[in-house]
């Protein structure tokens, strides 16, 4: 898992490059707030309902350090949620999503 992770982390860092030079060409906090997380949150937290259940502690760890640094350059809202809290957020609606529905086979 700890190598999952590695290759999650290693774009996502790649990517807060690009949004410093977006920053410095004068796009403005609100535009960056959104892509970040359209492009790196999305990118970093893509099926984490189906591995974060198996990371461990430690990479785990790694992922919650990655966004408080994303939010300490000011690409994200001070109050933006944990990973944990997103990964909680997309499994409820990935599961809301499919319990009402009659056509579902399960």
């Amino acid at each position: 898992m700890q190598s999952h992770i590695t290759d999650v982390l290693e774009p996502s860092s790649r990517s807060l490059y690009a949004l410093r030079v977006l920053r410095s060409h004068g796009m403005p906090t609100i535009a960056l707030d959104e892509i970040t997380r359209a492009t790196t949150i999305a990118q970093l937290l893509y099926a984490a309902p189906a591995w974060w259940g198996f990371a461990h502690a430690k990479d785990r760890a790694r992922v919650e350090r990655f966004i408080s640094k994303t939010m300490r350059m000011g690409y994200l809202p001070e109050e933006f949620p944990d990973a944990g809290e997103l990964v909680d957020v997309t499994d409820r609606r990935l599961l809301a999503a499919v319990i009402p529905s009659s056509d579902r086979v399960l």
